[in-house]
């Protein structure tokens, strides 16, 4: 007994002497729009597409247990405006959203070649968006939404000194199941109603552009 008892001792020192914690931080911003040309015969007609623009910001904290996994949690914030345009080039419709979730996660480093590394990671998210669509002088406010879900991607990274290292997060390539609760409130008659919409399933690499990120991490 006294014995197993040194032995937890001594893998409990041996891992607090590693631990290190870290500070990092993404930054993603994304752009989508243009214009479409139609020719027929001599006549040629430009209209405008619609247009998206985003921005997240996601700093995150965490340790180093050993050289080889770590733990972490991050707080993500992001918005999106999306334009679309009459015939004439003029603004229709504009909508806004802003979303927030907190994710905690922890990572293995499944293979290292001197400075660089690929990392298996695991993510819970739990998070919420709003919103609103302007159409002339008449806005009105996006239902509220709930996302929940788990996923597993992988992470590149390049140790760019002893403290820093470059990440690279291709959640283009997610494996995970997610999900999200949609709550509307109406009035009719003077009565209020809330209808609730859910969506459930299970993604593989049903990702854009948008979910490749890239950060820079410090280890304190």
């Amino acid at each position: 007994m006294k014995r197993l008892f040194f032995i937890i001792a001594l893998a409990i020192a041996a891992t607090t002497t590693y631990a290190q914690m870290y500070l990092a931080g993404t930054l993603g911003f994304g752009f989508n729009g243009g214009k479409q040309t139609t020719k027929a015969q001599e006549t040629s007609i430009e209209v405008k597409t619609p247009s998206t623009i985003s921005f997240q910001f996601t700093p995150s904290v965490g340790y180093y247990i050993t050289d080889k996994f770590l733990i972490g949690g991050a707080f993500n914030i992001g918005t999106t405006g999306e334009t679309d345009f009459n015939n004439d080039g003029n603004i229709a419709t504009k909508t806004t959203r802003f979303s927030w979730a907190i994710v905690p996660y922890a990572r293995y480093k499944c293979v290292g070649l001197e400075k660089f590394g690929v990392w298996m990671e695991g993510a819970i998210n739990l998070g919420g968006s709003t919103g609103k669509t302007t159409t002339g002088n008449i806005t009105t406010k996006l239902p509220y939404t709930t996302s929940y879900g788990i996923n597993f991607y992988p992470v590149l990274t390049y140790d760019l000194t002893e403290r820093l290292t470059l990440e690279t997060g291709l959640r283009i390539l997610a494996l995970g199941f997610n999900g999200s609760v949609t709550t509307e409130k109406t009035t009719v008659a003077d009565q209020a109603i809330t209808n609730k919409t859910t969506q459930n399933g299970f993604t593989f690499a049903a990702g854009g552009t948008s979910d490749i990120s890239i950060g820079i991490s410090f280890k304190l």
